[in-house]
Order: structure tokens, then C-alpha cells, then sequence
């Protein structure tokens, strides 16, 4: 009898060690609080949010150049690009955070990442294909002077509209009239029908050219007819038509003046 109460005795001995042991590595364990996260869950160690920025920020850059590309026009991040670029940013940022934060401050970071969508949908619109494509700078600049005669031409409003910025000024310099682009080319394509036009002579002006500001001279002629039926052959020598063009903010080469009749 004695024997088997001292077998008993033994069992819950080693039964009430066994649980001191597990109770003891138990409290030895590295204790985490609510809200915390285990940075090993985090691929390669990077934060959700920062993983969630850089994916948005490569996707806008890739999308970008690749929307350049695919138009045949020069890759470029022109300003409401760059807000497009953050506009992801922002909303993968906020999508990488959602999960680690309180209800009461989800409803924040979901503001914030629907606002950076409507940025994203805001931008993208604003910048249609350039009206004009080049395989260099350069070659855009001429191409959009050329334009000018080709819209005269064809009597195309729209794409006298896309190569002249909205407040271009046309100028006739031996009166010193001034024009709107449309009053001007408005009324130009009603009292004449163009059978020919051209630009000539292309040339640089020194020192009148920035980074995203050029001069350029030329020459121009052509043939129309008027109202009346009468045909009319016209010449003005190189160097009397003044160009400037700038970049819009889009990034696209316009006309922003064009002063023409120079001595």
C-alpha cells in the first residue's frame, strides 16, 4: 500500500516539474504587445509600407515610358506625370499600412489612398499624346513649325489648337497688330483657302533659348485662294517669321508666339 502511495506521490512530483518548466520557457519567450509585427513576416526584411511605395512608384515609372514608347514619342516625366508618380505612391504606401494599424486609423489611410487615385485619374487626362513626335528634341521643334503650314493647309482649327499653347500670340510686326490664336487663325481660314504653304530655312536664334524655351527663324511661301476665287502667290524671305516655342506642361513643344513680317 505505502508503495504504491509513494508510485502516486512520484507521478505528480515529476507532473508539477514538468509544468514549472513549460510555465518557466513560456515566460522566457520574447513577449509582443498588440500592434506589434514579427519583421521576419516582412519580405526581406522591408516594411508593407515601404515595399507598397516602391512597387507603386516602379509601376508609374514603368507605365509612363512605356505610354511614351508605345506613341513613338520621347520618354520624358513632365509635372502632372510626376503628381501621377506620387499619386501610386501614395496609394501603395497606404495600402502596404492599412493592415497594421487600428480601425479608428484605417479609415485615414483609406482617404488618403482613394485621394491619390482621383490625383492619378485628375493628371492622366491632361496630358493627350503630344501633337507632334520626333526622334529627338530637336526634330520636334521643326516638325512643329511645320505643322503650322500643314493645319493651314488642310484649314485644321484642332490642329492649330494643339500646336499653339491656349494664350499664343501672333504678331504682325510691321503694324503691331496682335492676335489671339484663334482670332487670328480664324479668320484667316475663312477669307482664304490655302493651296500651298511652307516654312523654310529653319534657323536658331542665339541666345534667345533655354531648356524648355527655343527661337527659331524662317522663311515662308505659299499660294491661296481667296473668297473672291482670285489666286495669290505669296514669298517672305528667310529670317522674316519669328517662332518661340515652349514647353507646355505635359511636357510638349507648343508655340507660344509667332511674329511674322520681320524687317
Amino acid at each position: 500500500m505505502n508503495s504504491k502511495r509513494e508510485s502516486r506521490e512520484s507521478v505528480k512530483k515529476k507532473a508539477a516539474l514538468a509544468s514549472d518548466s513549460t510555465n518557466l520557457a513560456a515566460s522566457t519567450q520574447p513577449q509582443r504587445t498588440r500592434g506589434q509585427h514579427n519583421p521576419a513576416s516582412h519580405s526581406f526584411g522591408v516594411s508593407p509600407e515601404l515595399y507598397g511605395g516602391l512597387i507603386g512608384l516602379v509601376t508609374s515609372i514603368l507605365a509612363n515610358f512605356m505610354y511614351d514608347l508605345m506613341r513613338g514619342g520621347i520618354p520624358h516625366i513632365g509635372p502632372l506625370k510626376a503628381l501621377a508618380a506620387i499619386a501610386l505612391v501614395i496609394a501603395g504606401t497606404a495600402v502596404g499600412h492599412y493592415k497594421r494599424i487600428s480601425p479608428t486609423k484605417k479609415l485615414f489611410w483609406a482617404l488618403l489612398s482613394v485621394a491619390g487615385l482621383l490625383l492619378l485619374v485628375w493628371a492622366l487626362p491632361l496630358c493627350p499624346d503630344c501633337p507632334v513626335q520626333g526622334a529627338s528634341e530637336h526634330e520636334v521643334i521643326l516638325a512643329t513649325i511645320r505643322a503650322e503650314a500643314d493645319a493651314v493647309r488642310r484649314s485644321d482649327m484642332d490642329m492649330i489648337r494643339r500646336i499653339f499653347s491656349q494664350d499664343a500670340v501672333i504678331i504682325d510686326v510691321s503694324n503691331g497688330t496682335h492676335w489671339r490664336r484663334d482670332e487670328r487663325y480664324t479668320a484667316l481660314l475663312h477669307n482664304a483657302q490655302f493651296l500651298d504653304a511652307n516654312q523654310f530655312e529653319f534657323q536658331p536664334v542665339v541666345g534667345k533659348s533655354t531648356d524648355d524655351k527655343v527661337v527659331f527663324t524662317t522663311g515662308s511661301s505659299g499660294r491661296l485662294r481667296d473668297n473672291e476665287g482670285q489666286l495669290h502667290e505669296y514669298y517672305n524671305r528667310p529670317g522674316s517669321n519669328e517662332w518661340t516655342l515652349q514647353k507646355n506642361p505635359c511636357g510638349c513643344w507648343v508655340i507660344q508666339e509667332f511674329r511674322f513680317n520681320l524687317p
